[in-house]
Formats: C-alpha cells, structure tokens, sequence
C-alpha cells in the first residue's frame, strides 16, 4: 500500500479536523483520528527507508560498500555496482574489472506481512583509478631436439605468484594452462607460441594487470608420420556383453606393417581389425602397437597407443533430463543422456499419462495440468535393463494481475463501481472497501455511506503460492468536481532510434501542469513483478541493461498538489541488430535459467559459454542459428549463487556479459 505526498494529506486531514471540531461528535471523528494515526505510523515507516551507504577502494579493484544503519524491521539492501553486476546485503564488497567511474545505486527496502511499506533508492559516482601493473611476462620454450614435435614451456614472467591465471597458446588451436606445458605437434611447421599472464589479488580475485608475451617455435619434417588409432564397441551380433570389435584407425597403414593387439587380459592378437571375447567382466588396457615395414625390413618407424575398456554385465546407465516449453506449458521436451555402447539398445519412455514412446528422445503434451511420473528404460536383451524415473509438475505459470480501474456513479458521488485489471476463471477476487466492507464479486459496485478518504485493496489468488494485492485510495466528497478530480496524467514511451529499441524516452502529459514526476519501473519474473529502478527526473531517457516485460508507473504531482498515477506494460527486446555486439543475459538476476537474443543476417552456429567466477566453464550450448531473431536459453539449476560471464561466439565474433544468479 503507498500513499504519495504524504505531508500534504496529513495536513488536509487536520485541516478538516480543525475545521468541524465545533460541529461534529467524537463518533463521528473516530474515522478520520484513525485514518490519521495509520498516516502518521505509515510516514514513520516511509522515513526509516533512509537509503544512504559509505565506501572505500581498495588495492585490486576491490570497493567495500557499508548501507546507512537502521533497526528497521522487514529491511532489505540491494546494490547495483554500475558495471552490470548486483549484490544484497547491509555490506557488500566488489571487484571491478576495469578502471573508470560507475554509479553506483542502493536500494533499501521495508516489506512487512508482503507489504512494501516504502522502496527507495540512493546514487553515488565512485572513480576506479587504474593500478600500477610492474609485470612482465615471458615464456621458456624447450625442444627435446630440432626432428622433434614436442615442446615444453614455462612461465618465467616477473614478478610471478602462484596465484597467477596462467594461459599458453600453441598456435595451432590448441591450448594449455599452469606453470609449465607438453604439447606435441601434429605436423611440421612454425608457429607463433604465446603466454598470457593475470595477476590475482589479496582475495584470490582476477585483476585487470593482464599481460602476454609470444615466440616462435619451428616443428621440422618428422620422418615418421605414422599416426596409430583405435576404436573398440561391443559386438552386438555375438549374443554376450563380453564380446568387442576394434578397429585400426591407424594412417598410414600398408600390409607390410607389423601389428600387435594387447587385450588386457593376457591374450594378443596381429590381425588388422579384431574381435575378442573376454571370460568376465573387469577393467582392461587395450594396446595397439603398429611398425612400419616394407617386404625387405623395418623402416625404424613405431608408434602404440593404450585405451582403458570397462565391462559389465550391463554396461547401460539411464540418465534423462527435461525441458517446459517456453509457449505452452503442457509441452515437455525430454533428452535422453544414458550411456549405451551398443546401437540396437531398446528405449520404452512412459509419461504417467498412460501414453508412452519409444524414441530415443521424446516430445510430450500433457491434457490437463497435474503431477506426472515420467519414466525412461532401456535394455540390451532380457537381462539387461536399466530404468530411471523423475516427477514432472505440469502447471500453468502463475500470473495473477491485481490492479484495477474504478469509476464513480454519475448519479451518486458516493457509489463506485470497481474493474480488475486481470479475470481468471480459477481465481478468487476479494475487494476490501476501507469502510470495514468487503465483497467477492469480480466486479463489484459499492456505496460509501460517509464523505472522507478510502484504501481499497483487490487481492487475486490463483492457487497457492499465486496471488497478489493492490490498494488504491479514493475519495469520496460532494457532487461537486474538484479541480484535482478532474486531472489526468499520461505519458509515452519511445525508442527515438531505431538501432537503440531498449533506449526509451518517456514523456509525461497533464491536463494540469506537472511540477514533479516519479517513475517507478519494475521488471516482471517467474515470482511476478520486481523492482527493477525509480527515476525522478522529468521526462527521463533510460537505457534498459535487460530483455523482458516491464511494468513503468507514473506518479506525477500537479500544481494544485494532486497526485495522478499511471502504469504501462513495456516490452523490450535488445539484440536487434546483426552488427550489434552486445550480449545482454536475462533474466538478471538469473535463478533456473538464464537466456539472450542473437540476431542474424543469415544461417550461423552460436556458441554461447558460461563461465563462474575462476573463470572456469560451467554450461555450454551450440546452436544452428537462422535468420532473424535467435534465442538461446541455458539451464542454471545446480550452480550456485555468484557472479557468472557469459560469451556468444558467432563466426569470428566474441563477445561477453556479466550476470548474477541467485
């Protein structure tokens, strides 16, 4: 519930109290000494907001932020650090990754019995100087000889810790990482071998003292290009789980060549492809080991290579995982992830619906929204079975819209007529009046039977953990039009290029003159609308960091001191432009999944990587893009809370964003 200009109403409401202290009884003040009071203890909420916080920088990048103390009850702190990065929490400390001034918001809350008594925010400009950064890298390359393909590398750079993110490039695609790397070259050649040094701070987090150094590196003709290779599967046609094919993959390989199979199990073989049946079941080293011969002697070229084999009696594991779709929430998309080493494997999905698939992936659509057992088996022969079992909850995403319009009877002042915003056919609708009333009735029709100001609240409920409430005050007097009754208040809100649709300007109109604006914007979740920013000055432009649905509300003070308030739905989209580099993950906050929209010109494969907070990858995606807009969601369920990055890879463009996941 929020009442706006509020030192105005309490003195309208004295005012009026002064005025008839001679002419009414105290029955008759008790309403009006109430509504009082319940104003004066709601500004004493208002004023315990106080949303104010002191920093300091430290070595590294590091800003430690400390909120305005306060013993407010139902107090929250959230913190919007300016570089695309949130946190919570009375103290909160972050690193930032690159020097330069960010603004930096705090925002303060008091919620009490799931009412916002008061939200405000507060803004300071902090400036990151940039850091002394004495490192030097370099790099030690040593070549066992000049015919050899093999390298070893070492970090020499200065000054070193071992608390350094340490990275080699070979030159050839591959990579490596640590103080020291072996990497051995496919064929001849001269590469360019580089070492990318950055350093860490006192807390074990990245700086932005980054810095490489590179060498070449000549790769002669090796006489041998023997290159030896292997692939083993289980014989599905020999009627045992025991019984193997493996297969040569060497190249080049002639019929002159010397060939030795070690199975593991004491036994060998010299024919090019083999099948081998093992006694039991175990873990077993395969060998193959290939020598160049031609019909007169040994070419002095050898190469082997080692693969581990395991066998069971049942060598299947059941694994599945499912997917709501994003439209319709009757559809389930499940992925079959078991390990089958043989191709005939059987699968049987059931949906607990009684209808079933055989598949090796499945696509559902529910009847009706419940709880479902969803089951996955799949078998080699009778005696080999393997199933696995999850729930699956088919429900429709909570949406419960509790704002509402009212209009006063042209014939009595004092009869209203009121209209929700939202009708459900499986919602319940109660409408408290705030004359001690209430009705059921989506849309009901009420007299007041006394003059005077009224909070009337319209709470929705959908189910449990689906409703919501909004209040509202109205006021009742004579027939008589006020100049405040009769004022409106509207705005637009557009993207003035067209290359920028996430950058709206909004302007405020009146059929009074506005002399103050209030926009409080609030971003819609799988929880319903959050607050997402409040902008007070006049007809702002706000760049929106975010894809989504908004809600942006207008309060607007007039010059007669009315208040007139008007909410819009907005609906951006970033990403529009193919040549655009941006990447822009949301929801951000994420909590199951997080997602961003790639737009393309033409077919292309996006990559889209997620790395935490060391830099390590988490969560990875390929998907065959097509024209237009592309949208690529990522499940997060499973991590936890932090600081992640995001990069799109597209053709030969990267690029990356920050996000926090709660």
């Amino acid at each position: 519930m929020i009442i706006h200009n509020m030192n105005f109403f309490i003195f309208t409401c004295y005012f009026k109290f002064k005025k008839n202290l001679t002419t009414i009884n105290m029955k008759k003040l008790l309403p009006l000494i109430a509504i009082l009071l319940f104003t004066l203890a709601f500004s004493k909420a208002q004023a315990q907001c106080n949303p104010d916080f002191n920093y300091s920088i430290q070595a590294g990048y590091v800003v430690n932020f400390t909120a305005a103390p306060s013993t407010s009850a139902g107090l929250s702190d959230h913190w919007n650090y300016g570089d695309g990065s949130f946190g919570n929490g009375a103290t909160s400390s972050h690193t930032y990754s690159l020097s330069g001034t960010y603004n930096v918001w705090h925002y303060r809350r008091i919620l009490i019995n799931n009412n916002i008594i008061c939200y405000d925010s507060a803004i300071k400009t902090i400036t990151i100087a940039a850091g002394d950064c004495n490192l030097v890298a370099n790099l030690a390359i040593t070549q066992a000889n000049t015919s050899s393909n093999t390298i070893y590398v070492s970090n020499t750079s200065t000054p070193s810790h071992s608390t350094d993110s340490v990275r080699y490039s070979f030159g050839d695609g591959t990579a490596g990482s640590g103080p020291s790397a072996t990497h051995s070259y496919m064929q001849a050649g001269t590469y360019n071998v580089c070492i990318r040094v950055q350093q860490r701070n006192n807390q074990g987090q990245l700086t932005n003292c980054i810095k490489e150094k590179c060498q070449t590196v000549t790769i002669a003709q090796d006489s041998c290009a023997l290159q030896v290779n292997f692939l083993m599967r289980l014989d599905s046609t020999a009627g045992n789980l025991r019984t193997y094919k493996f297969t040569n993959q060497s190249v080049p390989l002639s019929t002159t060549d010397s060939i030795r199979w070690t199975f593991g199990d004491g036994t060998s073989s010299s024919a090019v492809h083999p099948v081998h049946t093992y006694s039991q079941a175990g873990t077993y080293i395969v060998c193959l080991r290939v020598i160049k011969r031609n019909s007169a002697a040994t070419l002095g070229c050898a190469r082997d290579i080692c693969k581990t084999l395991v066998i069971t009696e049942c060598p299947l594991q059941a694994a599945y995982t499912k997917k709501q779709d994003s439209t319709n929430w009757k559809k389930f998309y499940f992925t079959n992830t078991s390990v089958a080493p043989a191709a005939n494997t059987v699968v049987l999905w059931t949906f607990g619906d009684g209808s079933s698939a055989t598949t090796w992936n499945a696509v559902h659509e529910y009847a009706t929204a419940g709880r479902y057992r969803v089951c996955l088996k799949i078998s080699l022969g009778n005696t080999c079975v393997r199933e696995i079992c999850d729930s699956v909850t088919v429900a429709e995403p909570c949406v419960a819209n509790s704002n509402y319009s009212y209009q006063r009877s042209a014939s009595n002042y004092k009869t209203y007529s009121f209209t929700p915003s939202g009708l459900y056919t499986n919602a319940t609708y109660t409408w408290s009046f705030g004359d001690g009333t209430s009705s059921s009735i989506p849309n009901p029709t009420h007299t007041y039977v006394a003059n005077g100001t009224y909070i009337v609240c319209l709470k929705v409920n959908r189910g449990a953990n689906c409703e919501s409430t909004t209040c509202k005050s109205i006021q009742v007097q004579n027939t008589t039009v006020s100049a405040c009754d009769s004022a409106t208040v509207n705005f637009t809100a557009v993207a003035l290029q067209p290359a920028l649709p996430h950058k709206i300007t909004f302007t405020a109109t009146g059929s009074r003159p506005i002399i103050a604006q209030k926009w409080v914007i609030t971003k819609y979740t799988n929880n319903g609308y959050v607050p997402y920013i409040i902008l007070t000055t006049i007809n702002p432009t706000y760049t929106f960091a975010d894809s989504g649905t908004y809600r942006v509300c207008l309060l607007a003070r007039m010059d007669n001191n009315c208040i007139r308030e008007k909410c819009q739905q907005l609906i951006i989209v970033r990403n529009t432009n193919g040549n655009d580099c941006h990447v822009n993950p949301y929801p951000n906050p994420a909590t199951a999944h997080v997602s961003t929209n790639v737009y393309l010109t033409q077919p292309q494969q996006i990559k889209v990587y997620i790395f935490n907070n060391q830099q390590t990858q988490v969560r990875y995606k390929l998907l065959n893009g097509t024209p237009g807009q592309n949208v690529i969601t990522i499940e997060m369920l499973g991590l936890p809370a932090g600081i992640y990055t995001m990069k799109v890879v597209r053709g030969n463009r990267q690029c990356t964003a920050a996000f926090m996941k709660l």
